[in-house]
């Protein structure tokens, strides 16, 4: 008995208490210490500002103000709820940064980049349903996704690492040198642009699909059912097993390191 008791208290504890917004509107404006990194969680939306000092802009209910939390420990800054927001006439977050390496989400939360991000990193955890939209230029980029997270970037750089997992969706315009992906599971990406050197590692029923994607040099791994679509000028190295599928465009120089299975390679004219 006891220990029931113990278990109902402890769920009851664990839930937050609901807030409905006032639908009084105000504009709240504050300064913060700096930070390099970024958090947002609770299914929060927040826009991100390059400025010179770093800070936040809030237009919001009145009442729902004091709700949202900046927390600042070791240059990350965390963003989110003290209580379980249920509805509000405006819940608007800008977040202002002089320098951003990183943007981690979850919770099904989002951010979108209003100026794009510059420096020598950046990394983007995007996890649990959550949103990214913007643009990047930095020399190297390392994004992972999984669950439902969705986004869509358009990345300038030297170096850009993808990691895509479950039924994550993204859409990017990549222009780089080098450019790895790995997608499995039901992943999906969609992307245009160019590379010098480029690697795809396709698992489950994951796609890579590049059409209007160009690369010189493209080495291939395809397992399951996963599909890659890309065009390629120079050479492509191939190691294709199960159900995995290659189309490919361009006239490049073709070396197969396996073919096993049912793989496929459609050959197509641009």
């Amino acid at each position: 008995m006891v220990a029931i008791l113990l278990v109902v208290t402890t769920s009851v504890a664990a839930q937050r208490e609901r807030v409905k917004g006032s639908r009084n509107v105000i504009d709240v404006s504050e300064r913060l210490d700096g930070f390099t990194a970024i958090k947002v969680t609770d299914g929060l939306e927040v826009t991100l500002m390059a400025d010179s000092k770093t800070g936040y802009d809030l237009e919001m209910d009145d009442n729902l103000v004091e709700l949202i939390d900046f927390d600042i420990k070791d240059s990350l800054l965390v963003v989110s709820t003290l209580k379980d927001i249920r509805s509000a006439k405006r819940l608007n977050i800008t977040v202002r940064y002089t320098v951003l390496s990183a943007v981690s989400l979850d919770s099904k939360s989002s951010a979108f980049v209003s100026t794009a991000i510059e420096g020598d990193m950046f990394t983007g955890s995007f996890l649990d349903g959550s949103r990214f939209n913007g643009e990047l230029k930095t020399r190297e980029a390392d994004i992972m996704a999984n669950g439902n997270s969705k986004f869509e970037i358009d990345y300038t750089g030297d170096d850009i690492r993808i990691n895509l997992s479950d039924n994550a969706f993204a859409k990017a315009d990549i222009n780089t040198v080098k450019l790895s992906i790995i997608a499995s599971g039901r992943s999906d990406i969609a992307f245009t642009g160019n590379a010098s050197e480029a690697t795809f590692t396709v698992n489950e029923t994951a796609q890579c699909k590049g059409l209007s994607f160009d690369a010189d040099i493209v080495q291939i791994v395809g397992r399951e059912s996963g599909s890659v679509t890309l065009s390629v000028d120079e050479k492509v190295t191939l190691d294709l097993s199960d159900k995995s599928m290659v189309q490919l465009y361009g006239e490049p120089k073709i070396i197969v390191e396996r073919f096993s299975g049912t793989a496929r390679l459609l050959k197509k004219e641009l």
